[in-house]
């Protein structure tokens, strides 16, 4: 035998076989199951972060509701105050005595008793 190979020994070997049909389809079928993976994974990480932004807008909307109360509560509170803040001023200016009395009466409502 010689050192040097010859072509039919060439053709032997594993590397010059052609591929068999079938090894070609399982090529194909591992590379689309690859993208399904992959397309599944997108789809998952997509619906994931749709569920976030939704849950972040039903919280921002609870809190702007929630302001909204707030500052209604606060306008409804100082509307109820105004009038009471009136009544007292004119109670206590009808508590006051008259311009021209310079006496005060003993059990009078002008003798400084305050309600």
């Amino acid at each position: 035998m010689t050192s040097s190979s010859s072509p039919s020994s060439f053709r032997r070997t594993a590397f010059s076989r052609p591929w068999p049909p079938s090894f070609a389809l399982f090529l194909f079928m591992s590379v689309l199951l690859l993208l399904l993976v992959v397309d599944e994974n997108n789809i998952r990480r997509i619906s994931e972060q749709k569920e976030l932004n939704e849950h972040m807008l039903m919280e921002t909307r609870m809190r702007i509701l929630e302001n909204r109360t707030y500052m209604e509560l606060r306008h409804l509170v100082h509307d109820l105050k105004s009038p009471l803040t009136s009544m007292q001023a004119l109670v206590g200016w009808s508590n006051c005595p008259p311009a021209g009395e310079g006496t005060r009466r003993k059990g009078s409502i002008w003798s400084g008793s305050r309600l």
